[in-house]
This record gives structure tokens, C-alpha cells and sequence, in this order.
């Protein structure tokens, strides 16, 4: 009976993504106990990432759930890190070298050996080269480049960001009266989900954003007047437009909310 419990048990715990946790089972008796870090991958508690320098980004969380290749996981409490683009290969630095070229976006990462906590900055979304002797890892931002290799300021909380900067055109004076996409792909990072955007439209027109679902049209406005909108990027960093006549622009505020 209690065999059969424990399997019922791991398989309900492995359901609900608590893969991190294992269990002792005793052979003779059929007892268990649950052992590990009994708690769901990809949680975590608190994340703050902010702009340090032109160099660094500061990471805290006061707890969450890394993971190694075989899923299994990991967690570490009050993380303080500060990853630098320009500090040597390995923890607490870039992943490899020449990792500090101009517009380009890179991955921030929590990493840990089972006893030490570090940060890591890597070109790659799903694969960093993790440092000798370390095993655990978690995505937890994205930090971009400006023109001149230094990180452009930005705040984030959880997954919401604000990414300093000004505002960016995306589309000028664009007329199509058909959905057309608009690529946001050198603004956003890949895995923006949302991202915040502000329209200006000609009197007496009618301009339209969609986020591709099923093509149905969010966001309709009919003055001139202009208008601030979060809008769902159901294709990666995409969305589209159209008008009715004359003609709308549309820029990015600078905020989106990040798939963590």
C-alpha cells in the first residue's frame, strides 16, 4: 500500500512540476519521505534587476528555482549578483568573449554550483556556457547594448520592464488599410510577450492594432487624439496595423513583459 502511495505521490509532485523534490522509500517497511527542494521550477520570489553601470546589471530575488540539464532543481535564497560584460569568462562575467558588441541584446542569468550563487551574461536565450563546476541555471532578464557597447539603463520587477532610452518609432505615417506586420524584433528581446506602445492618428480616422489572434482587432480610436496601449505579442516581436484612411505612427514606450 504504501509503495503504491509513493508512486502516486512522485507521479502527482512530477504533474504539478515539482520535479526538484525525490524520494527515500524503504524497502522493508514501504515508508518514504520526500527529500530535495520540493518546490515548481521556473518559480521565484521578488526579482529585482536594475542598470549598475555600463558594464553591470545587479540581480536580486529573495528566492528561487534553478535548474541543471536533467531538469532537476534547485533553490537559493537572498541572491544578490552582479554580472559585468567586461569582467573575465566565467562567473559573475560573460559567458565567452566579445560578448559586448554594439545593439545587441544579452541573457541574464542565475547560476549555482550547489553552494555558490553567481550571475552570467550570455548571447544565447536557452544555452549559456556555464562555467566549470556549475550546474544550475535560470534565465531571469535580457540587457541591451547601445551604439557604443554600454548597456542601455533599464528596471525590471518580476517580469515587467521599463528599458530607458526615450521612445522608439516603430511605424511612420503608415497607410495600409490592410493588417500589415510591424517587426519590433531590433526593439524587443525574444521573449517579450507585451509590450507597451503609444499611437498618433489623423482626425477622423480609424486606426487598428492587433496582436494576431484570430485577426481580430483590439484597439480602435476614431480622433486624433493620441492613445497608450499594452498590446500582446502573440507572434514573437511582432504585431500589426491598419487604417481606415490617412494615416497612423506608432511608437514603443519601452516597456514590455518578459515569458519567465
Amino acid at each position: 500500500m504504501y509503495k503504491k502511495l509513493s508512486v502516486v505521490l512522485g507521479l502527482a509532485l512530477i504533474c504539478l512540476g515539482i520535479t526538484g523534490a525525490g524520494f527515500e522509500i524503504n524497502s522493508t517497511t514501504g515508508s518514504f519521505k520526500i527529500v530535495g527542494d520540493a518546490v515548481p521550477l521556473g518559480s521565484y520570489s521578488n526579482l529585482l534587476i536594475v542598470y549598475t553601470s555600463a558594464n553591470v546589471v545587479t540581480v536580486t530575488v529573495d528566492s528561487i528555482t534553478l535548474a541543471d540539464s536533467n531538469n532537476s532543481g534547485k533553490v537559493v535564497n537572498t541572491v544578490s549578483v552582479a554580472p559585468d560584460i567586461s569582467a573575465a569568462v566565467g562567473a559573475n562575467g560573460p559567458d565567452a568573449s566579445g560578448l559586448d558588441a554594439v545593439s545587441t541584446w544579452r541573457s541574464i542569468w542565475v547560476i549555482s554550483n550547489g553552494t555558490t550563487t553567481a550571475g552570467l551574461l550570455s548571447a544565447s536565450t536557452t544555452a549559456p556556457t556555464m562555467p566549470s563546476g556549475y550546474t544550475y541555471k535560470r534565465r531571469v532578464g535580457w540587457v541591451k547594448n547601445d551604439a557604443s557597447s554600454a548597456f542601455i539603463p533599464f528596471t525590471q520587477r518580476n517580469m515587467l520592464v521599463q528599458l530607458g532610452g526615450g521612445d522608439q518609432q516603430v511605424l511612420n505615417t503608415g497607410t495600409s488599410t490592410t493588417m500589415v506586420d510591424i517587426d519590433l524584433s531590433a526593439h524587443l528581446p525574444s521573449t517579450a510577450t507585451m509590450t507597451n506602445v503609444y499611437l498618433v492618428m489623423a482626425s477622423g480616422n480609424i486606426g487598428y492594432l492587433s496582436c494576431k489572434i484570430y485577426s481580430r482587432n483590439i484597439v480602435g480610436s476614431s480622433a486624433s487624439e493620441s492613445g497608450g496601449y499594452w498590446m500582446a505579442c502573440s507572434t514573437s516581436q511582432v504585431i500589426q496595423y491598419k487604417v481606415t484612411a490617412g494615416n497612423l505612427t506608432l511608437y514603443l514606450l519601452g516597456g514590455w513583459v518578459d515569458n519567465l
